[in-house]
């Protein structure tokens, strides 16, 4: 090689241009400044987006010992921070909460040195999300509590509210319904403080959901329309399409609880029309994740009026997209279909589709 490129100098200058540009285009530089640190997690963070986490990761690990080789600065810690804590968001969505959990933590230590409260409080959100995701609820209402009092030395209204409304998520994931309403509703009450309408419409919706699993449903009624009037005036097409899909779950709860079939009859049509409302709107969008929800749901809801070839009909369509999109919750689909079979005296289509759920929960459980 040393022999070919004395003899052709050019060539060899061409060679070394090429290989140069090749490395810059990876994010291989030598320069750590805070732009080139932030395109190098975007490209890492295209690689999430695109299916290639892996890919993602290695890049992200690159940039961490690259850092890591360099002097401690109050520069290169910030930035060794925000890769530590997009790492940990990556390693989230891949599904590997421990590694996830090592790098918040090593963020959440970098933002404490540095004395950046807001930041810290952001960490200790995500190493509580974690903690719950591992079902160490204890552990996790801890890391809350840390970090709604950094919220509070850095007097960001906005982060207490969002960090409440987490515990309160919390609470409810727990069954402890009362609580969850009233960290939701203090919650509401900062959004409203610093006039952030999107966090609040969002946080009525979160609140009357809650209110229906605690069976206030007149409560429930009454949030759902103050999201409902917001996502008017905001005109924010994704939620008014979730406020009709809870709206119509909504009346489906109030037709259960109907005391003759007339009324019950009628709630479940409107609960119908409310869903199909709401699947307008996400197939206008192409949310397919939406989608497969409002099939679902339509599903259930003709089941109960008893039109079994139209709850068929629907659970199909959302067997498709679930499976189409991988998602976890398709063992639900399996489980309903199974009851749908059984019901008409399809023993053996009841066993395979209970087969399939079995499979699926089996798979889940593997992966926790």
């Amino acid at each position: 090689m040393i022999k070919v490129a004395s003899a052709n100098p050019g060539r060899f200058r061409r060679w070394s241009a090429a290989i140069a540009a090749w490395m810059q285009s990876l994010g291989v530089r030598n320069n750590l400044d805070d732009a080139t640190c932030s395109d190098l997690r975007d490209q890492a963070w295209r690689f999430c987006v695109r299916g290639e986490g892996e890919k993602g990761v290695t890049a992200l690990q690159d940039l961490r010992g690259r850092l890591e080789a360099r002097r401690p600065t109050v520069q290169r810690d910030q930035q060794l921070a925000a890769t530590f804590g997009m790492l940990a968001t990556v390693y989230r969505q891949l599904g590997r909460t421990e590694v996830a959990l090592a790098a918040a933590e090593r963020e959440l230590t970098l933002h404490q040195v540095l004395g950046q409260n807001r930041e810290a409080a952001n960490a200790l959100g995500m190493i509580a999300e974690l903690l719950t995701q591992q079902r160490r609820y204890g552990d996790a209402e801890a890391r809350y509590a840390d970090a709604f009092y950094a919220a509070l030395t850095a007097a960001d209204y906005g982060l207490q509210a969002i960090i409440m409304e987490k515990q309160g998520l919390l609470k409810r994931r727990q069954e402890f319904h009362l609580q969850a309403v009233l960290l939701f509703r203090e919650a509401l009450t900062l959004f409203q403080r610093q006039v952030d309408k999107e966090e609040e419409m969002r946080l009525w919706d979160i609140l009357a959901t809650t209110e229906v699993q605690q069976g206030d449903l007149d409560a429930a009624e009454l949030s759902y329309a103050r999201s409902l009037e917001l996502a008017k005036h905001l005109d924010a097409r994704e939620q008014l399409a979730i406020n009709a899909q809870n709206v119509g779950i909504l009346y489906q709860k109030r037709a259960e609880k109907a005391m003759d079939v007339e009324t019950q009859v009628a709630l479940l049509q409107e609960a119908i029309r409310s869903i199909e409302k709401s699947l307008a709107i996400k197939l206008e969008m192409d949310n397919t994740v939406g989608t497969e929800a409002s099939y679902f749901q339509l599903g259930i809801l003709y089941w109960k009026l008893g039109e079994p070839e139209q709850a068929e009909k629907y659970l199909l369509q959302a067997t498709n997209l679930s499976e189409t999109l991988k998602l976890s919750k398709v063992y639900k689909n399996y489980s309903v279909l199974a009851r749908f079979a059984q019901s008409r005296g399809d023993w053996e289509g009841a066993a395979q589709w209970q087969a399939r759920c079995d499979a699926k929960v089996a798979e889940l459980h593997q992966r926790t």
